[in-house]
């Protein structure tokens, strides 16, 4: 009931809903329910592959520096050994403004990484160092409050930064 709520996704059973009611989400290439946290989850499979859910809107976060915080849960079926595996990319095109947060394959160093992309302005990146594994569902939260970027790991606070010069 939270009037900052934009999207809110249970992924149990219909994985498309937004319980929020206004940003369903889209399905590409036949991803599945599966084991959730909570009741049912998505499953995109134990390969990289081209599966996702989409919503096709900024869900309203969009400007240069609005604060926004994301929440989820997940589980790898299979752990990585080399590349990426992006849990979530949110874009505004008309600000140029991209978070991406995804779990990374880094010369051997397992991590996770979240960017904040300002395009031709300021790049804000955040790592932290772990290997999640396969067996348990682990709690992610990134949240932006307009200035850093914080991010929470089974719920405890493991990386913050500021902006960057652009490189």
């Amino acid at each position: 009931n939270n009037s900052s709520l934009k999207a809110y996704y249970r992924l149990n059973g219909n994985l498309l809903l937004d319980e929020k009611g206004t940003y369903n989400l889209t399905n590409t290439n036949s991803v599945t329910n599966g084991e959730g946290k909570f009741g049912l989850g998505a499953d995109m499979g134990t390969a990289n592959t081209n599966k996702d859910l989409k919503v096709l809107s900024d869900l309203g976060i969009n400007g240069n520096n609005p604060p926004c915080t994301i929440v989820w849960w997940a589980r790898m079926n299979t752990e990585i050994g080399s590349s990426s595996q992006f849990f979530l990319s949110l874009g505004d095109a008309g600000t140029f403004v991209t978070y991406d947060l995804g779990y990374d394959y880094n010369g051997g160093t397992r991590r996770l990484s979240w960017n904040r992309l300002r395009q031709l302005v300021a790049n804000q990146i955040i790592n932290y160092t772990v290997t999640l594994g396969t067996t348990l569902f682990h709690h992610f939260a990134m949240v932006f409050d307009g200035t850093l970027m914080y991010m929470y790991y089974d719920g405890a606070l493991v990386a913050t930064s500021g902006y960057r010069d652009w490189e």
